[in-house]
């Protein structure tokens, strides 16, 4: 519904969240496309593969500041440990309920 008024530029937030993988193929083609025809796609994803997948342009953002911004290809490493460095240190917890691993 967005693309029915042929916008020049399309602000999308988490398209990629909660769809399967036959309509995430689908919607990359359709912002590839959409891009293609000159319209701007601005979009904001926790899904670093399909980012690296379509972006032309990647920026992020920490504490509302932004950390990192250029094409994928500048990336001194993947996507997602660039994000680690930058933006969030995954912490991994030990989960003493769990109970001990069995031998």
């Amino acid at each position: 519904m967005a693309l029915l008024p042929n916008p020049r530029v399309l602000f999308l937030d988490e398209p990629f969240e909660a769809i399967d993988p036959v309509t995430s193929k689908i919607m990359r083609d359709l912002l590839a496309a959409v891009a293609r025809r000159g319209v701007t796609v601005f979009l904001t994803s926790h899904i670093l593969s399909v980012v690296e997948q379509i972006a032309s342009q990647v920026v992020m953002i920490r504490k509302g500041k932004i950390v990192w911004d250029s094409p994928p290809s500048e990336l001194p490493q993947s996507l997602e440990q660039h994000y680690f460095d930058l933006v969030e240190t995954p912490v991994v917890e030990e989960l003493s309920w769990l109970g001990s691993p069995r031998s």
